[in-house]
């Protein structure tokens, strides 16, 4: 992947995306590059209980990836949805995903989603760097809009921030 969501993550995870049991990866912090050994244990938990999910479940997937005929919305709701579910988990069972492990979570997931719908014929590889890019940021706000009244303030804050970062980030790489 190309976009800007690779060039975020370049040097954290290592190859593409792939299932997640086989993949190591390693979760930016808001004060560094390299995550705590508790939030990488939570990113790869929530990472590989997700894509073991969106796996042993591809043909619901790919029905849920065919619904609107944009794979952006279709994408970013599906993987905005599993954000939800997942934070709401952790919440009932007194835990809490630290913002920038569900943000890194939700680029890597987007980029399975990504390379399953071009397995299935959805997208194609050319557009697959834009789409998956424009899903993520459809899964953030589809999170952030539905699963308000489960982030507390310092949450909001901080998806707000990281999120205009990587716009920032955007227009200084001229939307690359």
């Amino acid at each position: 992947m190309n976009g800007l969501l690779s060039a975020a993550a370049n040097g954290s995870s290592q190859g593409a995306a792939m299932p997640a049991q086989s993949q190591a990866m390693t979760a930016p912090t808001s004060t560094g590059p390299k995550a705590s050994a508790e939030d990488q244990e939570i990113l790869n938990t929530l990472i590989g209980q997700t894509a073991d999910y969106l796996y042993n479940n591809l043909e619901d997937v790919k029905a849920r990836l065919s619904v609107d005929d944009d794979p952006v919305d279709d994408i970013g709701g599906l993987i905005g949805l599993l954000l939800l579910q997942n934070n709401q988990s952790a919440k009932q069972a007194g835990k809490m995903i630290p913002p920038p492990v569900m943000f890194f979570a939700a680029m890597q997931l987007c980029e399975i989603v990504s390379e399953i719908a071009i397995k299935a014929g959805i997208i194609n590889e050319q557009d697959e760097a834009s789409i998956t890019e424009d899903a993520f940021f459809h899964a953030m706000t589809t999170f952030g809009e539905q699963g308000g009244e489960q982030l507390s303030e310092q949450e909001k804050q901080a998806y707000s921030q990281m999120i205009n970062t990587m716009v920032e980030m955007e227009q200084q790489h001229g939307g690359q």
